[in-house]
């Protein structure tokens, strides 16, 4: 004789559901405010706004290691003083003073220190939106031997 034998039933496999999510509670007594995307307006003030700024500088290469001053490991400074033109480039560069890395004076830097400060590259001051010559710009430029 064959017996066969039940298996007892299995209870169903849980789904699983997508999340809900309640909406938010509304305080009845904060008054709605309607949400409207409207244009952006222009007011003639808004063009009539005057912009002044002092230089900023664009480009301002590295100047060359004179090889005078690499042979002997000279380190130092100069300070150079130039006017920055309307249209953002540099003239009338001179040198104001050089220095070693001991503090003395030199002039082993000087040519070098021209040369870079000649090509450097400025947006010029604003006065009243309109671009103005800027004197007496000074900058220090440092000559300092890799390690």
């Amino acid at each position: 004789m064959t017996t066969i034998r039940e298996e007892p039933p299995q209870p169903p496999q849980p789904v699983p559901s997508q999340p809900t999510f309640d909406p938010p509670a509304v305080d009845p007594t904060i008054p709605k405010i309607p949400t409207v995307m409207a244009p952006p307006t222009v007011s003639n003030e808004a063009n009539q706004i005057v912009v002044s700024r002092d230089p900023v500088p664009v480009f301002k290469p590295s100047p060359r290691y004179p090889s005078a001053a690499l042979r002997k490991g000279i380190e130092g400074y100069v300070v150079v003083e130039f006017t920055i033109t309307k249209t953002g480039s540099v003239k009338d560069v001179r040198v104001v003073a050089g220095y070693d890395s001991a503090g003395n004076p030199t002039n082993v830097f000087n040519r070098s220190a021209i040369a870079a400060a000649a090509r450097f590259k400025y947006q010029p001051q604003l006065r009243d939106g309109v671009p103005v010559e800027q004197y007496g710009v000074r900058n220090r430029i440092r000559y300092k031997l890799g390690d």
